[in-house]
């Protein structure tokens, strides 16, 4: 399907991009994390979003202010529940899967964003680091951020989702809260066995 639009609290999104959807407060967390994984911590929380420095001088040759970036990257990490686990200045490769994810949704998360897409955010994590994404994701949740958790896991998608929207071939055959589904009906969505809502 190719029809239909996007509104963000009553408004149409149109057409932009990523820029928009951030303007908007859309933030999306890629499988990837695109992450820079020689920089630390800090770096990569404020990847194109540096603070220059307030004086003119070095503000006007492009000198960044690491000081008010670790302090706003340590606020960060506690809203994603990594403060005290994780340092700023240690670097994103010394990480392991699942600090990089918390990482990588911090980035989103951490700049006032009111809609989070999640692609895959658990996948090839182990079942630790799966625990706190999955724990991450609720807090988020109870902080009013809106998650979309796009996954094939349907046992996470029971555990964490309020509702549920099933695509099959390109168009929405369910659309329905957690609390009515059981997993049984759910696999029936996404097999086909189950016609649309």
């Amino acid at each position: 399907a190719e029809e239909g639009e996007i509104s963000v609290d009553g408004e149409v999104m149109g057409h932009g991009g990523p820029k928009r959807a951030a303007d908007l407060g859309i933030e999306v967390v890629h499988q990837d994390l695109s992450l820079v994984m020689h920089g630390d911590v800090a770096q990569n929380l404020y990847l194109n979003r540096e603070i220059k420095s307030r004086l003119p001088l070095l503000r006007q040759i492009g000198w960044l202010d690491k000081g008010a970036m670790r302090a706003g990257a340590r606020e960060i990490l506690e809203q994603v529940g990594m403060g005290g686990i994780v340092s700023v200045r240690q670097r994103i490769s010394r990480l392991s899967g699942g600090q990089r994810q918390c990482v990588a949704i911090g980035r989103a998360v951490g700049w006032k964003r009111k809609i989070v897409f999640l692609d895959e955010p658990t996948a090839a994590l182990g079942v630790r680091q799966t625990r706190h994404v999955l724990d991450l994701i609720g807090r988020l949740r109870e902080q009013g951020i809106a998650v979309v958790l796009i996954s094939h896991n349907m046992e996470q998608v029971m555990e964490i989702c309020d509702r549920v929207v099933v695509l099959r071939l390109g168009r929405k055959v369910a659309d329905v809260p957690v609390v009515e589904l059981d997993a049984q009906t759910l696999i029936a969505y996404v097999t086909g066995l189950r016609g649309s809502e």
